[in-house]
């Protein structure tokens, strides 16, 4: 049996997706791999980049693309109409960089105005793709087919929906892009067309965000954060219901949030219109759960320690 070390899954229309990332550097696609199939697919596997060993995947369940760094490519996995690419013609390449030097990859965007993060081992940060001239990209301009250098001195990254935030070397956290209902939590409604402090944020100690029509986020004493929710909260605060849990992973769905706690007590809350409190999920809570990711606008992945 396989230990899996990575679960992404995203959701589009009726069709789902799930990408396996595992120890031996196998990527693997589960669901169905047509539209409009008839037959129940939701068992089939197939393998993916048979010839690649993966590194990284990065997904959303928010748009059509998901980019996989192996021990040589960065690609791009493209989604039509339900059907994934299976080759290596999503090649991506770039000037600047060697794949070697690549740090994280990371995916954004609504369905097909998608966009991607790539961050270097020494600190900068590029994006390609589409946007909605809301400073998706982290640039002004709405689209590019080519890597291009948005920042420097970063630490890490998180895509999302329409927005990112990344941490910098000295530990502020900053986001760009759409900022509907203040998701990116600078404490204004306007859009973040370049990067912006969240200032309320600084000196807590982030280590993680997730990001769909809102975001959520974490700090390494455990706190849970959120922002950007239907009730306009533009600055983040703390997650109700979670304030005497210490968190150790966040999801996002589109509307929903989803939480683990130290013990593999798991939490759960619906964000869509007045945001409600987190409430524990007793009968799918257990101390072997590791992980959890988001797993489409109104379900959630879970990782077990098998």
């Amino acid at each position: 049996m396989w230990l899996l070390s990575k679960l992404f899954a995203y959701r589009w229309a009726n069709f789902f997706r799930f990408i396996h990332h595992s120890d031996a550097g196998e990527l693997y696609l589960y669901g169905q791999l047509k539209p409009f199939m008839t037959e129940d697919t939701n068992s089939r596997c197939e393998r993916l980049l048979k010839t690649e060993h993966v590194l990284q995947i990065a997904a959303t369940n928010m748009t059509e693309r998901a980019m996989a760094l192996t021990s040589t490519k960065l690609i791009r996995l493209g989604k039509s109409w339900g059907v994934i690419d299976r080759n290596t013609d999503g090649v991506i390449t770039s000037p600047h960089f060697h794949v070697s030097e690549i740090k994280k990859v990371q995916v954004g965007g609504v369905g097909r105005n998608d966009h991607m993060f790539v961050l270097l081992k020494n600190g900068q940060l590029y994006s390609m793709g589409i946007g909605c001239n809301y400073g998706e990209l982290g640039r002004l301009d709405s689209f590019t087919d080519t890597l291009q250098c948005v920042t420097d001195g970063v630490d890490d990254v998180w895509g999302g929906g329409w927005h990112c935030h990344f941490t910098r070397r000295d530990g502020t956290l900053h986001a760009f892009g759409f900022n509907q209902d203040g998701r990116c939590g600078v404490g204004h409604l306007n859009a973040v067309p370049v990067p912006e402090e969240v200032k309320s944020m600084r000196n807590k100690g982030v280590i993680s965000t997730a990001n769909g029509c809102f975001s959520a986020l974490l700090t390494r004493e455990g706190h849970a954060y959120i922002a950007g929710t239907n009730s306009n909260i533009s600055t983040f605060v703390r997650i109700r219901g979670l304030e005497d849990v210490f968190v150790t992973a966040i999801a996002s769905g589109v509307y929903k949030i989803m939480a683990l706690g130290q013990t593999g007590n798991l939490y759960a809350t619906d964000t869509t219109g007045q945001y409600k409190e987190v409430k524990e999920l007793k009968q799918f809570s257990d101390p072997r759960i590791i992980d959890i990711g988001a797993a489409g606008p109104n379900a959630h992945a879970v990782l077990l320690w098998i």
